[in-house]
């Protein structure tokens, strides 16, 4: 999902949620990954929404950040 794409609390796209700001592959992780702003009430990690893609409702998924964790020592 690309930037612009907007984010929705159903499969039918009849109740906004958000909207995306960024998204590309993501090689650490072997996935898309994007980020974006959301209601509140749709921010916490694991909830389900649904972003517009050419016309059709993409099943997505609310993470934290970072998608990976970081593996180094201080």
């Amino acid at each position: 999902v690309r930037g612009g794409a907007r984010l929705f609390a159903d499969a039918d796209g009849l109740r906004p949620a958000g909207a995306v700001t960024s998204g590309a592959f993501g090689p650490t992780v072997g996935a898309p990954v994007a980020m974006g702003y959301v209601d509140a009430a749709h921010a916490a990690a694991g909830t389900p929404l649904f972003a517009e893609l050419r016309g059709k409702f993409i099943p997505v998924t609310v993470a934290a950040l970072p998608f990976v964790a970081p593996g180094f020592k201080r």
